[in-house]
């Protein structure tokens, strides 16, 4: 019995060193581009063949869902190379990022790896943000969508540019951004009560401004929605006992 043990045990062994070193052969030999003639201005040169055949994929099996989320997200790597970034106080500080467009569920539909600053800033005009938000939609396939992101992106200007191209957006926005709306100021809404909020409309552009106070100050731009109809979180206040007033655009934010 005990030599039974042994043999499995040693059998084990020998078939995990196996998978381990067939796995490092295939990342030894596997190449997907020429290094005899890699794109000069392309850090993701050794992999970009692979990396615009699985863009090419995705947007051909995507599934056709008109609320989509602009997002970066992150790649885990804690080797050398020089588009990798440290992000200080992440779970994961060492990475790669992606500058993605997805479903709902979290499908990835299009994404475009970030090499430095000048990344997607195709626009200068309207910067690095708007830049990557209008390059990703231009991926898509002909439609009109619904545009959720946060608020390194957002700026009027781009709201306005996805507007002539027939797609909603809703977004948080930085307080700086907001071009000299008449919203209340964040310290007046900080003395409010949780769930107060104000909102500014521009009857030019179509634009609605939402500041809200929950646990903290947010606003939201959108061309899609407003406060009303007023939603409810499942939240109490500790001496009031009820639910708290939630505007619709942050409501439809939340979702995605």
């Amino acid at each position: 019995m005990y030599w039974e043990q042994q043999v499995d045990c040693n059998f084990q062994v020998v078939a995990s060193l196996m998978t381990r070193n067939i796995f490092e052969d295939l990342f030894r030999y596997f190449h997907v581009a020429d290094n005899n003639s890699l794109p000069p201005n392309d850090k993701f040169g050794k992999v970009r063949p692979l990396w615009s055949l699985l863009n090419h994929r995705w947007l051909k099996y995507y599934p056709g869902d008109k609320n989509l989320s602009i997002d970066e997200s992150m790649i885990p790597y804690y080797e050398k190379h020089g588009a990798k970034q440290h992000i200080h106080g992440k779970p994961i500080r060492f990475v790669y990022k992606n500058w993605s467009i997805c479903t709902r569920l979290g499908y990835l539909i299009y994404g475009e790896l970030y090499q430095g600053a000048s990344t997607g800033n195709t626009r200068p005009e309207l910067g690095v943000g708007a830049s990557v938000v209008l390059d990703l939609v231009e991926k898509l396939p002909t439609g009109n969508y619904s545009l959720y992101m946060d608020n390194f992106f957002t700026s009027l200007p781009l709201l306005n540019e996805l507007k002539k191209l027939g797609n909603e957006a809703t977004a948080t926005i930085r307080a700086n951004r907001v071009e000299n709306a008449s919203l209340k100021d964040t310290k007046e809404m900080k003395k409010t009560k949780r769930g107060s909020y104000n909102q500014r409309t521009d009857v030019l552009s179509d634009i609605t401004l939402v500041r809200y106070n929950y646990n903290y100050i947010v606003t939201v731009a959108s061309t899609q929605c407003g406060v009303a109809p007023v939603g409810k979180v499942k939240r109490f206040y500790d001496k009031e006992k009820k639910d708290v007033d939630q505007p619709r655009c942050i409501v439809n934010y939340n979702m995605l």
